[in-house]
């Protein structure tokens, strides 16, 4: 198969930062014929290098092998494009480190949430080298070669940095077609990179306070109010900046929010977990320190980006690092709605409230599905319920079992004590 880009040029494709974006997209491309290169690190490189590239999805499984990888962008001649595929908080060094790679006619284009990404590569490149670009994916890597992808809401969006048609844009977005993958040159690309804004910061944000799942985040009336509360604050700032998005934007994200798969889980929330730097500086702090610089201090409702980035920049400390401070369950929302979301989470209803906690005891698959199967029979009244439950293990049920949340069998926080899963009532799901 001839490639879309080969046909107009000899160009090879460098996926800087074979991550879980970097590497599922990079894969399509590769699978279609193009000449990609992957960057990559440690054993995650030697595994490609070793076995290729494996990508697991819903439907099939891609395997690039042998692939062409390496840690040094330097090694690598003639690269005509640069998917960028790193950390938003990687991006600056990722610009310097990739420079002896990008050519007189290379462009490269970000993958990252946030709003920065561009600007930051342009200061590094030149803005003539940079397309301001966005993607959605959930994949992640799973292991050393391998990565996971999960539901079916993948895409790309690029374009010129003013909007302007370009050959170079075309060109790119006909490999991607090529590849099978949904790809779109916006109109508006700042547009673009805001709206899917609004998206990750209020999933993410709420995500990584709550170490719940989309499924568990939209379902429940206290975490969805969060969500639109989160929107409601970027759209605010989005429209400062003169960003044209438009007034039904809160409403249709949400609408978006509740197409996903209810097992999606954000970058953001996944690194927290698992104690490794976040992107949260990016995403709900670059939305507090836009406030700050315009004067604004509603914070609109409560507050709710800046309590994100205050608890969760520090691993959500009272929620995974000292269970015992409190009750454990301190969250960053009116005391009302606290009292709420608190009564509907730590009921004793199966599943152990480790959604917010991160401890280790999580219910199996099996385990949740027949869960959700006795709440569905209650329900209709053809079940029996537990007469010593409560009204608020019942609505707490009910909320779950809606959500149907697959939970996932092991969280990365194995060292809580015995007496920590105590506290947090973890043992209920033993």
């Amino acid at each position: 198969m001839q490639s879309a880009l080969v046909q107009a040029a000899a160009v090879r494709i460098m996926v800087f930062g074979t991550g879980g974006a970097g590497g599922y997209f990079g894969a399509q491309l590769a699978r279609a014929g193009e000449d990609v290169v992957f960057v990559a690190r440690g054993e995650h490189l030697r595994a490609i290098r070793a076995s290729g590239l494996r990508v697991e999805t819903s439907s099939d499984e891609i395997l690039i092998s042998p692939a062409q990888a390496t840690d040094d962008p330097a090694e690598v001649a003639g690269v005509g494009v640069v998917l960028v595929g790193v950390k938003a908080w990687q991006v600056a060094e990722a610009a310097r480190t990739m420079q002896p790679a990008v050519g007189p006619e290379s462009f490269v284009v970000p993958l990252q949430n946030g709003v920065d990404a561009a600007s930051e590569l342009a200061a590094v490149l030149g803005p003539e080298h940079v397309l301001a670009g966005l993607c959605g994916t959930f994949s992640w890597v799973i292991a050393p070669g391998r990565i996971r992808s999960v539901g079916a809401a993948n895409f790309i969006k690029f374009a010129e940095l003013d909007n302007r048609p370009s050959d170079r844009v075309v060109r790119l977005r006909e490999a991607f077609r090529k590849a099978g993958v949904v790809v779109e040159i916006p109109s508006d690309v700042h547009k673009a990179l805001w709206e899917k804004f609004l998206t990750v910061t209020a999933v993410g944000g709420v995500g990584a306070v709550t170490r719940a799942a989309i499924g568990a985040t939209r379902a429940m009336p206290e975490t969805r109010r969060l969500l639109e509360q989160c929107m409601q604050e970027a759209f605010a700032v989005a429209r400062s900046r003169e960003v044209a998005l438009a007034d039904t934007i809160v409403a249709e994200t949400m609408t978006f929010i509740d197409s996903l798969a209810a097992d999606g889980t954000t970058s953001l929330q996944r690194d927290i977990v698992d104690g490794k730097p976040s992107e949260l500086e990016y995403w709900n702090g670059a939305v507090v320190r836009a406030e700050t610089r315009r004067g604004d201090h509603r914070r609109a409702a409560c507050g709710t980006i800046d309590d994100f980035v205050r608890s969760a920049s520090e691993r959500n400390r009272k929620f995974v690092d000292s269970p015992l401070e409190g009750d454990g369950f301190e969250l960053p929302v009116p005391r009302v709605m606290q009292a709420r979301l608190k009564a509907k989470i730590i009921a004793k209803f199966g599943m152990p409230p480790s959604i917010i906690c991160g401890c280790r005891r999580w219910p199996s698959a099996q385990a949740q599905s027949e869960k959700s199967r006795n709440q569905t029979q209650i329900a209709r009244g053809t079940g029996s319920s537990n007469p010593s439950a409560s009204s608020g293990e019942s609505v707490a049920n009910s909320i779950l079992a809606k959500a149907a949340l697959p939970m996932r069998a092991g969280s990365s926080h194995q060292s809580l004590s015995d007496q920590r899963l105590r506290a947090c009532e973890c043992r209920s799901a033993s």
